[in-house]
């Protein structure tokens, strides 16, 4: 039942803090199937599994964001191509938002979070997590198209772009889309930025410490 857990406790996180509102994450599923949108937890939970990429925060949150004279959005929703069709627009405003922008800042925090866990995970020290392949592509990229990371993060690493000239070109713009063609934009745009800059390339040096010393 984890999925089950993770879905039903992300939309109530979200749900209830976009309103200001408090909340407790419910910690006993054993009933869960007497809940009343049961169906529709295990729609959602087939839906994530057949669609792995989908980062499951970034799709609750997303008709929040696109849709901003709402202000609830019901389980059954996330059923609807509506919420895939916000899902796709968000996803594309957390690529191309201004790098100092809140929605941006978010991805980055949320970002070098991801990267911590992963490395935590793995057994992996910052240069081993954007040397770390998944069979012929490095995983950044992969993580990246599914949103766990954002651009900036991995402009943050200074070896980055010569990891991204080890990979096959047209593989990274089939998987990322524009994103490859424009990373020098991008580059641009991070090294002029002021708090995107300043986040991304501390916090992968507060990530770098803490798995050091965890080490030891």
């Amino acid at each position: 039942m984890k999925d089950i857990e993770d879905i039903y406790n992300t939309h109530l996180r979200i749900s209830r803090t976009k309103k200001n509102l408090p909340f407790t994450l419910k910690k006993d599923f054993s009933n869960i199937q007497e809940h009343e949108k049961y169906a529709v937890l295990l729609k959602l939970k087939n839906f994530f599994e057949r669609n792995s990429y989908v980062n499951i925060n970034d799709f609750i949150e997303a008709p929040y964001v696109v849709y901003e004279d709402e202000d609830y959005f019901d389980l059954d929703f996330y059923l609807t191509q509506k919420a895939v069709k916000s899902y796709n627009l968000y996803r594309r405003k957390k690529t191309y938002s201004e790098p100092d922008s809140e929605i941006q800042k978010k991805a980055v925090t949320d970002g070098l979070m991801f990267i911590y866990r992963f490395c935590k995970d793995h057994n992996l020290s910052i240069e081993g997590y954007f040397n770390h392949k998944d069979g012929a592509i490095n995983t950044i990229f992969l993580h990246l198209k599914q949103k766990n990371i954002s651009v900036y993060n991995c402009l943050a690493y200074e070896n980055f772009q010569t990891i991204m000239n080890q990979n096959n070109y047209e593989l990274l713009e089939f998987m990322l889309g524009d994103v490859v063609s424009k990373i020098s934009i991008f580059r641009t745009k991070f090294y002029t930025s002021k708090a995107c800059k300043k986040i991304s390339i501390e916090g992968l040096k507060i990530i770098k410490e803490k798995l050091a010393k965890e080490k030891k």
